[in-house]
């Protein structure tokens, strides 16, 4: 093999590990606080099933995310769970306020982000 060849499957091999690395995402990118979070409590996979920010409260931010555990359910299918998030702007990063109520509304978000349960 030639040094081409060698530095392709070197290429190879780095896309490959960073394609299949711990975390599989789908739906839009989470910030780092949230990712780690995700990766404490044992999520292999997440989707990002909406999204809502409003100029009203502009250093604050509702998520909610479809996941899936690396552990199964009682009848041996991976456990999934909706979660919802509510994160607040510091220093220019998205970090996790607390964790709250899954919805796909606007409103409902809305009204999360305000404190309304």
């Amino acid at each position: 093999m030639t040094n081409l060849n060698y530095s392709r499957l070197a290429y190879l091999f780095i896309s490959l590990l960073i394609f299949f690395s711990a975390c599989k995402s789908s739906g839009g990118e989470i910030p780092n606080d949230l990712a780690d979070l995700l990766k404490r409590n044992a999520v292999k996979e997440y989707k990002t099933d909406f999204s809502y920010e409003t100029p009203e409260i502009p250093d604050k931010k509702y998520l909610s995310l479809t996941v899936v555990h690396s552990f199964s359910s009682a009848d041996g299918e991976p456990q999934k769970e909706h979660l919802g998030y509510i994160l607040k702007k510091e220093n220019g990063e998205w970090k996790v306020e607390k964790n709250t109520s899954y919805t796909l509304k606007a409103d409902k978000a809305k009204g999360l982000l305000r404190g309304e349960k």
